[in-house]
């Protein structure tokens, strides 16, 4: 008999190498320690046959901006796996259960989580709310057009290592103004910049920052060295355009290439003297939500338009009246203006996807989804820059 428990500080070491067997990483020790104090072993589930561990999964508590500027608690569903031994026994429906079960009972309305595999989790109530494209710019044929240059001394160098605090202030700021984004600790920033084999390297504006690292390429003294964008986090439209002259403006470089950091609406394109020159290589989905409170995480969100309609979520039926400036939602028995599946409403809830998208993929059925876009979209497009 397989048993499913909470771990102990026992486990530890077990749980780092199911983490590695099932996502090819390898931890050091001294990586181990790192991530040891952001693993909250009550919120994780094992399970356990005989002396194995054979499966695993876990939630970290974050907090998601939701449209309007609001935050909520949200967990951060992580290290998911079963190992390939132990497959077709409903072990992961099991670990899925217990953790979700253990964020209802923390009283959480929503849990996120970015799949590694997209077929996996939308049986499990997730659906994909965010989206982030891959890029490449070749930074000899390119730069930011004159108008939107910014004056000298905006910004200094730094080594992202040095400045863990600054860097968490400034993220904490900027993740309260961007729809999708999630909590970071200083203790998350400390771990992966210091966690990493990588050699960081960064740059620091009084209201945004960027982090990247340099992989060598002389080719025959023809050098186009790739610059690999981690993180570009900008508060204003200023520091946004100073982080990205300074990247672009690097010496050496060939290729800059970036995954996290540009939403699919960045204005990027239109800071160029030659737009064409940003190519988007890939665009993926990223957070997937998996609504539990549904009427407190509804309440909590604003609306573009003022309305009032009935949703139907999987057999539970509730009446939001909200607009820009507030909202309620409440459990009814009138009859519903739409229905939808809970992934459907992961996918809805930050207004990144719209009903008429769901609608077309027989997730959502409504007679007006015109009504729907206007009163669930949202502006600029929902984005999250963080792995968790």
């Amino acid at each position: 008999m397989i048993e499913i428990r909470t771990p102990s500080p026992d486990d530890f070491d077990a749980m780092f190498r199911r983490d590695e067997e099932a996502f090819g990483d390898t931890f050091t020790p001294e990586q181990r320690e790192r991530w040891r104090p952001l693993l909250d072993l009550d919120r994780f589930r094992v399970a356990i046959d005989g002396s194995d561990l054979v499966g695993l999964a876990g939630s970290f508590a974050l907090e998601l901006t939701v449209p309007g500027g609001a935050t909520v608690p949200m967990a951060g569903t992580t290290w998911v796996s079963v190992a390939a031994t132990h497959r077709r026994r409903g072990l992961l429906r099991r670990l899925m259960d217990e953790v979700l079960a253990d964020v209802d009972a923390r009283g959480e309305p929503v849990a996120g989580l970015q799949a590694s595999e997209a077929a996996i989790y939308e049986r499990f109530g997730y659906g994909v709310a965010t989206r982030w494209r891959h890029i490449e710019i070749d930074r000899r044929r390119v730069g930011l057009a004159e108008r939107f240059r910014p004056e000298p001394g905006s910004i200094r160098l730094i080594d992202p290592a040095d400045e863990i605090d600054r860097l968490t202030d400034i993220y904490d700021r900027y993740r309260r103004l961007r729809v999708g984004e999630v909590s970071r600790s200083a203790a998350w920033t400390e771990m992966r910049l210091r966690g990493d084999s990588i050699t960081y390297r960064g740059a620091l504006h009084a209201d945004g920052f960027a982090i990247w690292s340099i992989t060598a390429d002389w080719n025959e003294f023809d050098a186009r060295h790739e610059l690999r964008l981690h993180d570009l986090v900008a508060c204003t439209p200023d520091a946004h355009a100073a982080l990205w002259d300074l990247v672009l403006s690097y010496d050496l470089v060939g290729p800059v290439r970036s995954r996290p950091c540009v939403s699919l609406d960045d204005p990027l394109p239109g800071l160029l003297d030659d737009p064409r020159q940003v190519k988007t290589t890939a665009v993926h989905d990223f957070l997937w939500l998996c609504p539990r409170r549904v009427g407190e995480l509804l309440s909590a969100r604003r609306y573009r338009c003022v309305d009032a309609l009935v949703a139907d979520i999987d057999g539970e039926r509730w009446l939001i009246e909200g607009g820009p400036d507030g909202s309620e939602c409440s459990p009814t028995e009138v009859e519903p203006d739409v229905t939808m599946t809970r992934p459907a409403l992961g996918s809805l809830v930050l207004g990144g996807v719209t009903a008429t998208e769901l609608a077309a993929t027989e997730r959502l059925w409504a007679a007006d989804l015109g009504r729907l876009d206007a009163f669930f979209g949202w502006s600029p497009d929902p984005h999250c820059t963080t792995s968790f």
